[in-house]
């Protein structure tokens, strides 16, 4: 089984990370840490609405479209209105360790259109982290992540046209850095757009040593919005722990937004969520103040990694729970006021294993036709093997047994030893569900 105090999991941001609980630097600490000469591809998987893997994609449902020699790790990706799916990561380039901005649009039978990407500002050396991407309505793909500005860590956004050329219409060169005043070190790990289309971005900030959620609202031209939190820019204490980290953002109807991720308390961690209203700040109709935990178990390892907003505003939040030992994928739904939704398998959370595999974690969110929730993951076989793990709920929180028999897909990807859905890039007009992620030898 696999340890608590030091283990291999693959985390959506950084992949391949090793995970080591410690009393320092609130809590997760994530290492980028590629196994040693890894070789990383992207791949686009498509499935049938019942679970199938879709013949008629690629080869047997599997897309492999990138050929190259550099390793190319996807972090999240799209489906485009054309049928086509764009993905953002970060490709190796010059040495080890080194890395750059990346965005891909991929489709069977057409050539992959990939740009590699820089911040001329940017200090050089292996400091480039991407962590997610979202296509807007004019198919532009917003990658973001971190990068590295006069010393710190700060958020990073490229825009790229569906052509794969800079967006010069987003801050004139396509390329956007952004640093919290109060903070040490920010880094962007998810990405959504409000109903304007502006764009939304949550993660994390170090403010006097200590993890805080942070998001930030962009106009469409790159600006930092100021009629969010007065300067675009908001920090969220969550009271009585020791340091957050936002995961998962989106943007309900009205524009207000929430973040997810994990708090510490002490030496466990658990769910947490934080609501903004459209001016960005805290929204004290949810929960009181704004901000919600979740306890799922008598664990000491909770943490959301991705969030939905449904029609009636209900709050989905996905990622893992170590309970009881080892990770399982973790889902609970939240009312509009930030308490635990009772209709959603009696008490507002649930726990699901797949019991051929170490441990699972989910990673991404979507909805299906019905109000049934897509999760989207990784599941570790054995100590070397890993594959993606995908499930799918019905809207009271039940598994729904029409996706493949009991609810649940396991999908290695061939002649690979490590596999994991990083983003569920949408469905498409026949209920098929497209998965981007990363296969590593």
């Amino acid at each position: 089984m696999k340890s608590e105090s030091a283990s291999w999991s693959f985390d959506r941001s950084s992949h391949w990370v090793r995970r080591t609980l410690t009393a320092a630097a609130c809590g997760l600490a994530l290492t980028a840490a590629l196994p040693a000469n890894a070789q990383n591809k992207p791949f686009v998987a498509r499935y049938t609405s019942n679970g199938a893997l879709d013949a008629s994609w690629g080869s047997g449902g599997i897309l492999l479209p990138y050929t190259g020699t550099s390793s190319l790790t996807t972090t999240g990706g799209k489906l485009m209105s054309d049928g086509r799916v764009a993905f953002g990561g970060h490709i190796a380039i010059n040495a080890p360790g080194v890395a750059a901005f990346a965005s891909g649009v991929a489709a069977p039978g057409q050539p992959l259109i990939l740009r590699e990407a820089s911040f001329p500002d940017a200090g050089a050396g292996g400091f480039t982290l991407v962590s997610d991407s979202v296509v807007d309505s004019s198919n532009r793909n917003v990658v973001v992540g971190s990068e590295m500005l006069n010393g710190s860590r700060v958020f990073a956004l490229m825009r790229f046209m569906p052509n794969g050329t800079f967006d010069g219409g987003f801050d004139r060169d396509g390329r956007v850095l952004t640093n919290f005043a109060s903070s040490t070190e920010e880094e962007i790990t998810s990405v959504a757009l409000a109903p304007d289309g502006k764009i939304v971005v949550a993660g994390r900030a170090m403010v006097d040593g200590v993890w805080r959620f942070a998001v930030a609202r962009y106009n469409t031209n790159g600006a930092l919005d100021t009629t969010f939190a007065g300067d675009g820019k908001a920090l969220t204490t969550f009271p009585d722990t020791l340091g957050s980290f936002a995961h998962g953002v989106a943007v309900d109807s009205t524009g207000k937004v929430v973040a997810a991720g994990y708090v510490r308390v002490g030496n466990t961690f658990k769910f947490a969520v934080a609501r903004y209203n459209v001016n960005g700040t805290a929204d004290t109709s949810f929960d009181g103040d704004g901000m919600a935990v979740v306890d799922f178990v008598s664990s000491d390892l909770e943490v959301a990694r991705a969030v939905l907003i449904d029609s009636s505003n209900r709050i989905i939040c996905g990622g893992y729970a170590f309970a009881p030992g080892a990770e399982q994928f973790a889902l609970a739904r939240l009312t509009p006021t930030g308490a635990l939704d009772t209709s959603f398998d009696g008490d507002g959370k649930v726990l699901t294993d797949f019991s051929s595999t170490f441990s699972e974690g989910i990673y991404d969110l979507a909805f299906a036709p019905g109000n049934r929730i897509v999760a989207i993951g990784s599941a570790q076989q054995t100590s070397t093997t890993m594959s993606v793990a995908a499930a799918r709920y019905n809207s009271n929180g039940s598994l729904d047994t029409t996706f493949d028999f009991d609810g649940k897909v396991l999908t290695p990807i061939p002649n690979f030893s490590g596999a994991a859905g990083t983003a569920a890039a949408g469905l498409d007009s026949s209920g098929r569900l497209h998965v981007v992620g990363v296969a590593t030898p």
